[in-house]
């Protein structure tokens, strides 16, 4: 996780703060970006009865979280090499 909050990081412009929460897992990386939505990093990780947190993901460790962003945001992200789109909702 550490090694793409960094890479998105230089992409990005952005700096990330590590924050701790046994709903997201535990330690994950998070920017709240000033127009009120936020880019986090956080682990696939197993709740306490053994499922996934994105059960239809079980090939990705790592996953990246985009909310309430502007599309320039999307792309960039995108763009990079080893990211891939798994899933866009829109509300």
């Amino acid at each position: 996780m550490k090694v793409v909050a960094g890479r998105l990081s230089r992409e990005l412009g952005i700096a990330f703060q590590v924050r701790e929460s046994a709903y997201r897992g535990g330690e994950y990386f998070l920017f709240d970006l000033p127009s009120g939505g936020e880019v986090s990093v956080e682990r696939n990780y197993e709740d306490e009865e053994g499922f996934l947190m994105e059960a239809d993901f079980p090939d990705f460790s790592t996953l990246v979280y985009l909310s309430d962003v502007e599309d320039s945001t999307v792309v960039a992200v995108s763009r990079l090499s080893g990211f891939v789109e798994l899933r866009r909702e829109e509300l």
